[in-house]
């Protein structure tokens, strides 16, 4: 009978071990699917602010947006030129609320832009503008395509380390953003012009970036780079284009 009791001890304290164990497995496989879970949230929510992502990976988006709003063009009048580019950012830079605007120009509808209007998932919106109400402070050139090496995220991140972060902060979603490609000083070269802008007060931060080189103009960094000047310079003394 003694003995009979011994083995039940024994073996109730092996089921209770094996209890723990079942338990203590279970807690740190939950633990891990926790970790797992915020750090997959984390990186989500990092993907969403365009100073932390990866340009490269909407380089194909760009590519087929500037293909179809060509093609598109193309179909209005075959001598229209894209002449500028606009890109609207969100003051959270969510990249689900960008706009990007293709500007085109012909000379047989000289008083009117053609636009094509994107968001980041190939939807577009295409409209015809009067030149007077549409960029009239501006007298955009034929934009040279082989010096449109640098996409407007990239532009934008370098703009955001030349003062555009700190400018942000200080105005919190109280501002506009946008990113025009348009030929500009200094030495009328093509740029990214990133512009800053106060909803209350006014106040201006513009950072240009070359789009050939990178380089940044304005802003807390300037630099500029004498290999980019001569290439783009030589281009327009010999009114080099690429259609």
């Amino acid at each position: 009978m003694r003995a009979l009791k011994i083995i039940v001890v024994l073996v109730v304290i092996v089921l209770i071990v094996i209890i723990i164990i079942w338990v203590l497995g279970k807690k740190t496989q939950f633990q891990t699917q926790t970790n797992q879970s915020t750090t997959t949230n984390q990186e989500e929510s990092k993907t969403k602010d365009l100073s932390n992502i990866n340009p490269s990976d909407y380089s194909e988006t760009f590519t087929a947006n500037l293909a179809k709003a060509q093609e598109l063009t193309s179909q209005w009048q075959k001598d229209a030129e894209l002449v500028f580019v606009k890109v609207q950012i969100s003051s959270d830079l969510n990249f689900k609320k960008i706009t990007e605007t293709y500007v085109f120009s012909s000379t047989k509808i000289p008083l009117n832009y053609w636009t094509i209007s994107f968001d980041l998932e190939k939807n577009y919106l295409r409209a015809l503008i009067p030149k007077t109400d549409f960029l009239q402070n501006e007298t955009p050139s034929k934009i040279k395509t082989n010096f449109w090496k640098i996409d407007w995220i990239s532009a934008f991140q370098k703009a955001e380390t030349a003062g555009g972060k700190d400018f942000r902060k200080k105005y919190q979603n109280d501002l506009t953003i946008e990113a025009n490609l348009t030929y500009s000083q200094p030495k009328n070269y093509l740029y990214w012009i990133i512009n800053y802008q106060s909803l209350t007060d006014q106040n201006l931060l513009q950072v240009k970036i070359d789009a050939n080189s990178g380089e940044v103009y304005g802003g807390e960094s300037s630099s500029s780079s004498s290999n980019a000047e001569t290439e783009q310079n030589s281009s327009n003394e010999t009114g080099t284009s690429n259609d």
